[in-house]
């Protein structure tokens, strides 16, 4: 679950951790973080205290010269706060991250964050599923239309890597890791092609 919004102690925590791992990003020089606006079953409701953490995320990315990402999630409310957020915060450092797994199983399958927050686009978490539950299953294993997927990418101008968000564990247990890794890369280049057409 994602405690951002709530004043409690754990909520405090919790936002402490995510302003450290925007200075760990800055230290270890890795260029962008990806962060829930919502995770799990319970979706504790917005709340300004909640806004104003993410804010003062967004300002410490901006010091930091690391970019946040806020990815969209499956569920209706899950979806909803990740909207609230990127609604809310315009801050050069603060953009979406388009997860395709996400997108292919959401809940509410009219929004669209990829057509509406694409001109924010800083990172992606691609994986397939059958449009019912979130499997991290590679590319082409399951219903997603990755040629007008990644059409849809490359209209947003995102220039950045395309970044798998698969598992041994959808399936694939069988499989040997070096195997698995040849075939995750695999699917990495047919998405970057299509992506590039």
């Amino acid at each position: 679950m994602n405690l951002f919004w709530e004043d409690t102690a754990a909520g405090q925590a919790f936002f402490e951790r995510g302003m450290q791992w925007v200075n760990d990003c800055a230290a270890f020089e890795i260029p962008a973080m990806v962060i829930h606006a919502s995770y799990g079953a319970e979706h504790p409701p917005a709340s300004q205290l909640g806004l104003d953490r993410f804010k003062r995320i967004a300002d410490r990315a901006e010091r930091s010269g690391v970019n946040v990402a806020v990815e969209n999630m499956c569920s209706a409310k899950g979806i909803a706060k990740a909207t609230y957020v990127l609604e809310q915060i315009d801050a050069p450092r603060l953009g979406f991250c388009f997860d395709s797994g996400h997108h292919n199983a959401r809940k509410a399958p009219e929004e669209d964050m990829l057509a509406r927050f694409g001109h924010r686009l800083m990172s992606l978490h691609l994986h397939d599923n059958h449009g019912a539950r979130d499997e991290h299953l590679l590319p082409f294993d399951g219903t997603t239309d990755w040629p007008t997927q990644m059409r849809a990418i490359a209209k947003t101008g995102y220039r950045g890597p395309t970044t798998l968000e698969v598992t041994l564990k959808a399936g694939y247990e069988n499989v040997a890791l070096e195997e698995f890794l040849v075939l995750a890369y695999e699917r990495a280049i047919l998405l970057d092609q299509l992506r590039n057409q």
